[in-house]
Parts: structure tokens; C-alpha cells; sequence
């Protein structure tokens, strides 16, 4: 049994906002790991990135990713390189139902276009840096998750419903 629905998936794939129309429609807790490292760290991310590097960074992602065993019916937005580390992608399996929300290459440029707080988005070129990390990230996400459902034209409410029985089914059948 899952006690918990994990999301993940490349930044702009919608995460926060599923997850918390997850939380809304379904009456269960929404977490986001972003925000807890932020108030763990008591600074903005970009903030920290910039003054301590990625890997300091993926160091304190680790030890959030292992307060998540602790939840029992939360719906989890995790940031886009938690799939990063072997050891995160053996305790989100412990965590919940884990679902990759895949998101095409133009959508997510299109829904960052404009955003100025991801570091590793500081870039001249964000279509080769986004490019080339859901290259990278997209076979660990397939690998970690139960399910994969597609971001593109569909809205957050119809997203959570879907999530929502996919999440029940598999509790329900032990699958």
C-alpha cells in the first residue's frame, strides 16, 4: 500500500500546482520540497545555489528526501533534479506512488519563459540547457515512477482526478 503520491518531473511540468489541486480535491496534504529545503536553508534556492554550489544543494535534497518516509497521506512535489541521486530514487520508492508528469520540450519552455529563479536556468541559453536536461532526466524519471501521464492540453483539475485513480487503483488492487 502507497500512503502517500509522489510527483516528479522536469521544473515547469507542473508539479506544485497538481499537487496541490491534488491536495484541494482529495482533502490530503500538499508538500513540496522546494519549500521545505527553503526553510530548512532559511533562503531562497537560487540564493544558495548561487553561494554554495549544486552539490551542497543535492546534499541537504537528500536529507528532505528521507524526512518524506515520515508522511502518510500527503501528495509530494519534488523538485526536477531529486531523480538525480540513487539513494533519493530508493527512498521516494519507499515514499509513495510515485508519478512522472512528462512534459514536452516546447511546453516547458513556454511555461519558463519568463522565470528568473531556477539556477540552473542562469543561462544565456535556456533551450539547450532545458534540452539537454530532460535528455538526461527523462529515462531516470520513467525508471523511478509507477506512471507517467502527459502534462500537454490538459488541465490541472483533470491531472488530479486522473493521478487521483491511478493512485486508488493501485492501492486497491496491490498491483
Amino acid at each position: 500500500m502507497y500512503h502517500n503520491i509522489v510527483l516528479i518531473g522536469m521544473m515547469g511540468s507542473g508539479k506544485s500546482t497538481i499537487g496541490r489541486q491534488i491536495s484541494q480535491q482529495y482533502d490530503i496534504q500538499f508538500s513540496d520540497t522546494d519549500t521545505l529545503i527553503e526553510q530548512e536553508i532559511n533562503e531562497p534556492i537560487r540564493t544558495f545555489f548561487d553561494k554554495h554550489g549544486e552539490a551542497a544543494f543535492r546534499k541537504i535534497e537528500t536529507g528532505c528526501c528521507k524526512t518524506l518516509l515520515t508522511y502518510k497521506n500527503h501528495v509530494i512535489a519534488t523538485g526536477g533534479g531529486i531523480v538525480l541521486a540513487a539513494k533519493n530514487r530508493e527512498i521516494l520508492a519507499k515514499a509513495g506512488f510515485i508519478v512522472y508528469l512528462y512534459t514536452p520540450l516546447e511546453q516547458i519552455l513556454h511555461r519558463l519563459e519568463k522565470d528568473t529563479t531556477r539556477p540552473l536556468l542562469a543561462t544565456p541559453d535556456k533551450t539547450t540547457r532545458i534540452r539537454e536536461l530532460l535528455e538526461f532526466r527523462d529515462p531516470l524519471y520513467r525508471a523511478t515512477s509507477h506512471a507517467t501521464i502527459d502534462t500537454t492540453d490538459t488541465t490541472p483539475e483533470a491531472l488530479a482526478t486522473q493521478i487521483w485513480r491511478l493512485y486508488t487503483i493501485k492501492n486497491s488492487t496491490g498491483i
